[in-house]
């Protein structure tokens, strides 16, 4: 059994140079995928930070009641 753990890889140099280049190539998707969920975390922020303005901005022109106020 010591022999067979010792033993050279019978597996080609290209094949293992083809899976380096592949798991270079899903290192990379996964960067660019982290970076791109990043940047739709900070969209989701400003979004509700705009949304909590508008809140804000509709509770100042609206009646008590909660309809909106329409002044001619």
């Amino acid at each position: 059994m010591l022999a067979r753990l010792s033993a050279p890889s019978s597996a080609p140099a290209s094949d293992i140079a083809k899976l380096r280049a592949e798991s270079a190539s899903k290192d990379l998707e996964i960067i660019t995928l982290q970076r791109r969920k990043n940047e739709l975390k900070e969209d989701v922020e400003m979004l509700n930070i705009a949304l909590d303005s508008k809140q804000q901005e509709l509770e100042l022109v609206s009646p008590h009641d909660g309809s909106l106020c329409h002044r001619r």
